[in-house]
């Protein structure tokens, strides 16, 4: 069974690590304070490209918020995720698996997500980030919502790779929900930016 999360107190130690406020974070971000509040307590967790923006603004990489004991990326390392064993990530209208969640400081953020979702508002409307993504549906079909294309139904077995600076949303187009596996690089050049 995957593991359950509970990463309100990372994002929070991280905020006041770097004494932001709530306001501050809310800005760097674009995430409502109400929901970066709701996090930090643990009522509510946001979907994978909102933690990514978040990882991006407190300049730390993403699997900080998951696991503070991950190794260091480096040469020859590997990491293996059983079937059922990613970290898992639940809300009313999110599900996802972050896939080796081991190795920290790594170029790519795996994982399989479920998208339920019918609408834009259901999945928080259009999101960017920094970087390129590659999404396989596995399962069911989507409609993926973007700021420069009309929406593009993929089925089961469908692939796209694109620029995800462009802003972008996944959204449910069958019966029952998708099941897909997004591969997200993390754009390094805008990192070291962010952090100077």
């Amino acid at each position: 069974m995957p593991e359950k999360l509970h990463i309100g107190e990372r994002v929070k130690a991280f905020r006041k690590a770097q004494q932001l406020s709530l306001s501050e974070l809310s800005a760097r971000t674009g995430i409502s304070e109400a929901t970066l509040s709701r996090v930090e307590n643990d009522q509510t967790l946001m979907s994978a490209a909102n933690l990514y923006v978040l990882s991006q603004a407190l300049n730390v990489d993403m699997s900080a918020f998951f696991d503070s004991t991950g190794c260091p990326a480096r040469s020859g390392i590997r990491s293996i995720t059983r079937k059922g064993q990613g970290v898992s990530l639940e809300t009313e209208r999110y599900s996802a698996q972050v896939l080796c969640n081991d190795i920290t400081n790594k170029k790519m953020n795996p994982a399989i997500d479920i998208v339920a979702g019918r609408t834009l508002e259901d999945v928080d409307g259009l999101h960017a980030h920094p970087g390129e993504e590659f999404l396989m549906v596995l399962d069911g079909c989507l409609h993926l919502h973007s700021e420069h294309y009309a929406p593009l139904l993929l089925e089961a077995e469908d692939s796209i790779y694109f620029d995800s600076s462009m802003k972008h949303a996944y959204v449910c187009a069958g019966d029952t929900p998708a099941r897909i596996l997004v591969i997200a690089t993390i754009d390094a050049t805008h990192l070291k930016d962010e952090g100077e």
